[in-house]
C-alpha cells in the first residue's frame, strides 16, 4: 500500500472519546474534586469578606483663560499657535497648582482625615469598616497645629456605657479609661485628646469597639495624591477631570469638593496678590 493511501486511511478513521471513562476517572477522585472546590469558595469568600473596596469619585472643572481675548481677525491667525501652546502650558500649570502638597494639605486640615475611624466587626476583628460620617464620637486632638502634625497614635476604643469608654492598645492592654466629652492626657502618645459623642450615638452603640488610627500628616497628604488623578478632557480643552479613589465612597466625594474649593481659594487669594502689587506699584509711580 501507498504512503498517500495509509495517510488517507488514518485521516478518515474518526477520533473515538470514551466519555465514559472519562466520567469514570473524574468521579474517582471525587473526595479531591470536593477539596480542590471547598478551598476555592473559601478562598473567595475570604477574599470578599476581608478585602476593602475601593470606590472612586470624579468631578470635572472648567479652567478659565483670562487672557483668551481676541482684538482682530490678524491678530489670531497670526498668533494662534501661540496662544494654544500659552494656554497648554497655563492648563498644565494649573495641574500642578491642582494637585500641590499645599493645596491637598489645606484639604486635610479643613476634614481632619488624618484621623481614621474603623468600625471592628465579626468574631474575628479583622472586618473593619470606615466610619468616615458615620461614627458614634469623633476624636478632637486639643495639641497645636505643629505638634498635630508630627503626632502618631493607634488605639482601639471601647464604648462601655453612655457615658465612659476604654482605651486599648494592640498587645490588648488597658491604657486610660476615659469620659466622653471630657478632655484627658494620653501620656504613651504624649498628646491631649478629648473623644466627644455624634448624634449618631445610640444605644446601640454600647458595646461596640472602634480602631482610631491618627497618621502623620505628611503621609495622609501623599497617600492622598498617590489616589488622586488629573486629564484634561479634550486636548486643548479647558475642561480637567478630577478623580480620586478612596475606601469611603463619602470621603472621596468630600475630598473632591473641598479640593476645588480650597483651589478656588488659591486663585482667589492669586488674583487678590496681584491687584494690591499692581495698585501699589501705580501709585508709588503717580507718587
Amino acid at each position: 500500500m501507498s504512503e498517500s493511501k495509509l495517510m488517507s486511511e488514518f485521516e478518515k478513521q474518526p477520533d473515538k472519546i470514551n466519555l465514559k471513562e472519562i466520567l469514570f476517572k473524574m468521579f474517582s477522585n471525587w473526595k479531591l474534586l470536593i477539596f480542590i472546590f471547598v478551598v476555592v469558595l473559601s478562598t473567595t469568600y475570604v477574599y470578599l469578606r476581608y478585602t476593602t473596596p475601593m470606590y472612586e469619585a470624579s468631578i470635572k472643572i472648567i479652567i478659565k483663560d483670562d487672557e483668551n481675548t481676541t482684538s482682530g481677525l490678524s491678530e489670531t491667525s497670526a498668533f494662534e499657535d501661540l496662544k494654544i501652546m500659552q494656554f497648554n502650558n497655563s492648563i498644565e500649570n494649573e495641574k500642578s497648582v491642582i494637585s500641590s502638597r499645599t493645596i491637598m494639605g489645606n484639604v486635610v486640615d479643613s476634614l481632619k482625615i488624618d484621623v481614621i475611624l474603623k468600625s471592628i466587626g465579626g468574631y474575628t476583628g479583622l472586618t473593619k469598616r470606615d466610619l468616615y460620617a458615620n461614627a458614634p464620637v469623633e476624636i478632637q486632638i486639643h495639641d497645636s497645629l505643629n505638634k498635630r502634625d508630627d503626632l502618631r497614635f493607634k488605639f482601639r476604643l471601647k464604648i462601655l456605657n453612655q457615658k465612659k469608654g476604654s482605651l486599648i492598645n494592640e498587645k490588648g492592654e488597658l491604657l486610660k479609661t476615659i469620659e466622653f466629652n471630657e478632655p484627658f492626657y494620653l501620656k504613651v502618645f504624649d498628646c491631649d485628646l478629648s473623644i466627644n459623642k455624634t448624634e449618631l450615638f445610640t444605644q446601640n452603640s454600647i458595646g461596640k469597639q472602634i480602631q482610631v488610627n491618627k497618621y502623620y500628616r505628611k503621609d495622609v497628604i501623599s497617600n492622598l495624591l498617590s489616589q488622586t488623578n488629573i486629564e484634561q478632557l479634550v486636548s486643548n480643552g479647558s475642561i480637567l477631570t478630577i478623580s480620586i479613589q478612596n475606601p469611603s465612597s463619602e470621603k472621596a466625594i468630600d475630598i473632591l469638593n473641598k479640593l476645588v474649593i480650597k483651589y478656588n481659594d488659591d486663585v482667589v487669594r492669586d488674583k487678590t496678590l496681584i491687584t494690591k502689587n499692581t495698585d501699589k506699584f501705580i501709585n508709588d509711580r503717580i507718587g
